[in-house]
């Protein structure tokens, strides 16, 4: 060991890479172990809490909130006006798809995602709302399924994501997503899961509720 934090690092010192001793170097490469600070066990940033996201896609400016912001920077920007009242509440599953070429193992053939989408009384847009990998969108380049540019580089909700969140998903912790997507109805949105269902899109089997 080299260096450590309860060591050098308490003394001041930063880490380096080893240097060599009398014209001799000891090592072509080094080991890291790093360690986010503690609040990190709660959320993206210290000061709003919680492992949950909101993309307002439809925005003029989009932007994503997470954590305690979901709820506060709204109520401040509500003030005296009326909050939206969501109107309908759909649960919809799917399968995903494997690619065209190949054919589904088991455990594929019987796993499906399912999420609610939420209709709002202002018909502007519906909210796809997920349990999902912690970091598997924003650790994934934002390549999400609920919008037309999954696959550009970069997609609208990856330029939007605080660059704090931007880290390898974890497959044993969970995020809660919420995401404003294009399409104003539940009949829209159906329509957008048809359009990419299919082994060589991104739904398999979908189905509404």
């Amino acid at each position: 060991r080299t260096w450590s934090y309860k060591k050098e690092g308490l003394k001041g010192i930063a880490p380096n890479f080893p240097e060599a001793k009398l014209g001799i170097i000891r090592h072509e490469q080094v080991r890291v172990r790093l360690r986010a600070p503690g609040w990190t066990s709660k959320g993206w940033s210290k000061n709003s809490p919680g492992y949950a996201w909101w993309f307002e896609a439809n925005r003029e400016k989009p932007r994503l909130l997470h954590g305690l912001d979901m709820i506060r920077i709204p109520q401040k920007e509500i003030g005296e006006t009326v909050d939206p009242i969501c109107t309908h509440v759909h649960m919809f599953s799917h399968r995903y798809a494997v690619g065209g070429r190949k054919m589904e193992n088991p455990k594929e053939r019987f796993t499906y995602h399912s999420a609610i989408l939420l209709e709002w009384d202002h018909k502007q847009y519906v909210t796809v709302v997920e349990l999902a990998l912690l970091n598997g969108l924003s650790g994934y380049s934002g390549k999400s399924n609920w919008y037309d540019d999954k696959n550009a580089n970069p997609s609208l909700l990856y330029e939007t994501f605080p660059r704090r969140m931007v880290a390898p998903w974890t497959w044993s912790l969970g995020e809660i997503r919420c995401l404003d997507v294009e399409a104003k109805t539940f009949e829209e949105f159906q329509e957008y899961v048809h359009k990419y269902s299919g082994h060589e899109h991104r739904f398999v089997d979908p189905r509404f509720s």
